[in-house]
């Protein structure tokens, strides 16, 4: 993605094969602001002027300049899964917003193709005889560790796995 960014505001990046100039706008914002280049660093330079100049024009008729991620959208969905969401919060004892926004926490979790990431956890098994330890050794997907706590051996098994809750 070729968005530009500057004291808060994304900008678009784009060619305008008609009139053979580069050219962009401000993202995310109710205000239209555009500006244009013949080059990319040009470019870069006039979406920066244009967010100077945006700010300097709403400041001089005093007014307060559009913010871009506000920390507010609307989002639709079927009712189904609203009332599923709504009882999931409820059951949680968290309002509604802030019951979604845990759940779009989750989103980091999401890599760039849109797959969820898998997630390691570590499960460890207890083993209390030499025995248990060989067992433990030849069938251990993870590995198996010793530990020495008050002049007594004991062994555990690391075991990662992969989990999504």
């Amino acid at each position: 993605m070729n968005d530009l960014k500057y004291k808060g505001y994304v900008g678009s990046a784009d060619v305008d094969y008609e009139d053979d100039v580069l050219c962009g706008k401000l993202l995310f914002i109710k205000d239209l602001v555009t500006y244009e280049a013949e080059t990319p660093q040009g470019l870069k330079q006039a979406f920066q002027e244009a967010v100077d100049d945006y700010l300097a024009d709403c400041a001089e008729q005093g007014v307060d300049p559009d913010e871009p991620f506000k920390g507010s959208f609307n989002v639709r969905v079927s009712s189904d899964l609203h009332r599923k969401l709504a009882l999931c919060a409820r059951a949680k004892g968290k309002a509604m917003n802030e019951y979604i926004g845990d759940v779009l926490k989750c989103h980091d979790e999401i890599g760039d193709n849109g797959q969820v990431r898998p997630r390691v956890e570590h499960k460890f098994v207890v083993i209390s005889s030499p025995s248990e330890k060989r067992m433990a050794a030849s069938s251990a997907k993870g590995q198996v560790v010793s530990k020495q706590e008050n002049g007594k051996s004991s062994w555990y098994v690391s075991e990662s796995t992969n989990a999504i809750n």
